[in-house]
């Protein structure tokens, strides 16, 4: 009995889903590294500047 998809071409399939979401993974997971190294970054420039896009009063954003 023959499947009705050849056998290579469900594997290239599976084969291709694999690959995409392998890459989809690594992706997130170095966007999550990303956004992870800049919160720790401004956590010490905070520490350092004591003070993050606080505005005093009576002065301008300027």
């Amino acid at each position: 009995m023959q499947p009705s998809v050849p056998f290579s071409m469900v594997h290239m399939v599976k084969g291709a889903l694999d690959l995409g979401l392998a890459i989809l993974l690594a992706g997130l997971e170095a966007a999550a590294l990303v956004a992870f190294c800049l919160v720790e970054g401004m956590k010490k420039w905070v520490a350092k500047e004591g003070r993050f896009l606080v505005r005093r009063a009576g002065s301008s954003w300027c």
